[in-house]
């Protein structure tokens, strides 16, 4: 699949590490604490890469006819060019983030739209597993869209969408 890094080198990058773990005498020591931690590490980053790339997919599912492009950009609605890059999507956290600060646009503007606006709405309910009505999508496209204050999205994000959240901040508390 195009733009999603590839973790094969990780996988081998681990097999390296195991060897050379396995060669060393069994009395010693040296340096196998560090290569432990090095592996560890490793597959730390391979589980998020993996859990990315479903996540890519199921978004890419949820939102038909969506793809991503050379340019390493998510086109989720071709028609109305509803899209972000993935060159920063590092792990799922990320892909959220993305989709807050960068499809909710959609749900919020132009009334020639309608039928894009509620297929958004309806498709970002569905991938953050969500309830978030016209009102909800206001408040979150005002306090988190165009990516004006990721701390906040991630503290959303991390909070499982409580819009409470957001509405501490609209009110001048933190």
């Amino acid at each position: 699949m195009a733009g999603i890094r590839s973790y094969k080198y990780l996988e081998k990058i681990i097999k390296e590490e195991e060897e050379e773990i396995s060669l060393r005498p069994k009395d010693s020591n040296l340096g196998k604490k560090g290569c432990l931690k090095r592996m560890e590490s490793l597959r730390n980053i391979l589980r998020e890469e993996i859990l990315l790339e479903e996540e890519i997919k199921r978004i890419m599912k949820i939102f038909k006819g969506s793809f991503i492009n050379d340019h390493n950009e998510l086109i989720l609605i071709p028609k109305i060019n509803l899209f972000f890059r993935l060159d920063d999507v590092l792990c799922e956290f990320d892909l959220k983030v993305k989709i807050l600060s960068w499809a909710t646009r959609t749900t919020v503007t132009g009334s020639k739209r309608d039928y894009w606006r509620n297929y958004t709405k309806k498709k970002i309910n569905e991938f953050l597993g969500t309830k978030f009505d016209d009102e909800d999508f206001s408040l979150v496209y005002n306090k988190l869209g165009n990516d004006c204050d990721r701390l906040l999205c991630g503290k959303f994000i991390f909070h499982k969408y409580d819009l409470k959240i957001l509405e501490d901040k609209e009110n001048g508390r933190s």
